[in-house]
């Protein structure tokens, strides 16, 4: 059976009908049933089981005791989870789904009458319009619906002339709205890249959207650190990015030569520099025909990362771009910037043309070529100051270009 965290507030709603919002209390009922509920007299009728099971399975909730406190009382509510948070040691509790055999649900009359709705007996005039008693009408309302995501996704990913398809990418939205992303480019095409890229995507993308995208990048490096029994461990560059549904700075990190754009509706900006010899060549003024043949020498990589060098950068638009080489290297910025223009609406669309434009260079050869694009409603964007400390995202103590927010 499937485990799920939830908050204790949600365990101790169905375990002392302690009042809470709908969403939560929903949830935790569906989990443990395995029911989509339409509305919540639908799940009322499973309140006892859960109960039952939930005080069953964590012993330490039956010496609980919920004091007398008014509904209204948020504040009292809230000091009492407090208080039990500490007496339990945590303040969230793993759930596991009610066995089938003792998931069975109550008579609706059981439920009516222990939720005083059958208080009084009502004589009903069937010729007449018929008058429904304010508890039941309540709990026999459809539950509102919820509301759309201020966070719109899109990915695509294509395999390039060389072998299999190296790249990976992954979206993942948590519960309440936040998005983690990341794209995974692998470095060459070795006997486990294919394979382990996806692996590396699914373990960034989750970790961000919950802790962040440096710890996602990071804990997804660990996956690859050491070279394996065969010396042939995958490696790969990586960009991974976290988005509130709330207004304000997208947090991105990276390593290697993946890349962040953003497009706040006019123009179509890089947030990210890339971690090669190239780059770091012309940033010290080398000759441009030189530092291009080092254009595809990395100095960093995602087996190889540390705290400091993944880097940092925060992006305000509402439009954010995350792509492997396959694509930034074969459009050009403005033709990129175009199909931004087209396709900023429809995440989804805007992926598949991104990556549908990345073409061959002029010997024939075709990268993988993978995009992520994730788009805040823009009514929900206004401009604020990002949340860093002066200087905080600058690119490197050796690159004079700061990064701009």
């Amino acid at each position: 059976m499937t485990t799920r965290t939830f908050d204790l507030a949600a365990v101790l709603s169905i375990t002392h009908s302690l009042p809470i919002e709908a969403g939560p209390h929903i949830a935790i009922l569906q989990h443990l049933t395995g029911i989509e509920f339409d509305g919540p007299m639908g799940a009322l009728l499973y309140r006892r089981p859960c109960r039952h099971w939930l005080l069953e399975t964590h012993p330490g909730l039956r010496a609980v005791v919920r004091p007398d406190m008014p509904e209204e009382d948020y504040a009292a509510q809230d000091r009492w989870v407090k208080e039990v948070a500490a007496t339990l040691g945590t303040s969230t509790l793993d759930v596991t789904p009610v066995p089938a055999d003792r998931c069975q649900p109550d008579d609706l009359l059981d439920v009516l009458q222990d939720a005083g709705a059958l208080e009084r007996t009502h004589t009903v005039d069937l010729d007449g319009p018929v008058e429904v008693p304010a508890p039941l009408a309540a709990a026999l309302a459809p539950l509102p619906a919820a509301p759309p995501s201020r966070v719109t996704t899109g990915y695509a990913t294509r395999e390039g002339t060389a072998q299999d398809n190296a790249d990976a990418c992954r979206v993942y939205e948590l519960a309440d709205g936040t998005v983690g992303a990341a794209v995974i480019d692998g470095i060459g095409h070795g006997p486990h890249t294919s394979r382990t890229a996806p692996l590396l995507a699914e373990v960034a993308t989750r970790i961000a959207a919950r802790r962040g995208p440096l710890a996602g990048l990071l804990t997804a490096a660990e996956l690859i650190a050491d070279p394996g029994a065969d010396g042939e461990e995958a490696d790969a560059v990586a960009v991974a990015v976290r988005m509130y549904p709330e207004p304000g700075i997208t947090v991105v990190n990276w390593t290697g030569d993946a890349r962040a754009y953003g497009w706040d509706g006019e123009r179509l900006e890089l947030y990210t520099d890339d971690h090669t010899v190239g780059k770091q060549l012309r940033a010290n003024g080398v000759a441009l025909e030189i530092a291009r043949e080092h254009d595809n020498w990395l100095r960093t990589s995602l087996a190889r990362a540390t705290i400091g060098t993944v880097y940092t950068a925060g992006i305000k638009d509402h439009v954010v771009l995350l792509t492997s080489d396959g694509v930034h290297d074969q459009i050009p910025h403005d033709a990129m910037a175009a199909l931004v223009r087209e396709h900023a609406a429809d995440p989804q669309a805007l992926a598949d043309a991104l990556v549908a434009a990345a073409g061959a260079d002029e010997k024939g050869y075709r990268d993988d070529a993978t995009a992520v694009v994730l788009r805040r409603r823009v009514e929900d964007v206004y401009s604020q100051e990002p949340p860093f400390p002066p200087g905080y995202g600058q690119a490197a103590d050796d690159d004079p270009e700061p990064r701009t927010w």
